[in-house]
């Protein structure tokens, strides 16, 4: 038997407090799309770490940590980070998540060579014996 309670993610109304999970939630969020960011500059770029602590000068263990794994980084850390890969700036943008249709993903993206042409068949639709092709 569950003896935490779940919550569901709703937008903050009044002066009601918002729930730690749902804080928490796009905290985590956040904190992995900026490590994304500068992870994939990073990879791009094809500096080394060595070359990116010294333009930082920081020592190798910390941009090691830094790359590691997403933290708590200030945003004084991001936009060191970027500039330093290669003299980029993160660019922002507010996108109100909650307010968008619920997505109902039938199939992980990353399976679909191109989502602009993808169908997906119905479940009522059938194809006769022999005239189905596998990829």
């Amino acid at each position: 038997m569950n003896t935490y309670r779940t919550t569901k993610l709703s937008k903050p109304q009044g002066d009601d407090p918002i729930p730690r999970g749902s804080l928490g939630y796009f905290r985590a969020r956040n904190r992995h799309r900026l490590y994304s960011l500068v992870i994939d500059e990073f990879e791009r770029s094809g500096i080394s770490q060595a070359t990116l602590a010294r333009r930082l000068r920081k020592s190798p263990e910390v941009i090691c940590r830094w790359l590691g794994a997403p933290g708590n980084w200030r945003l004084d850390t991001v936009s060191d980070l970027l500039f330093a890969i290669d003299g980029g700036e993160d660019a922002h943008s507010m996108q109100y998540p909650l307010e968008q249709a619920p997505r109902n993903d039938n199939v992980p993206e990353w399976t679909i060579e191109d989502p602009e042409q993808t169908v997906v068949p119905s479940q009522t639709e059938t194809v006769p014996a022999g005239q189905l092709e596998l990829a």
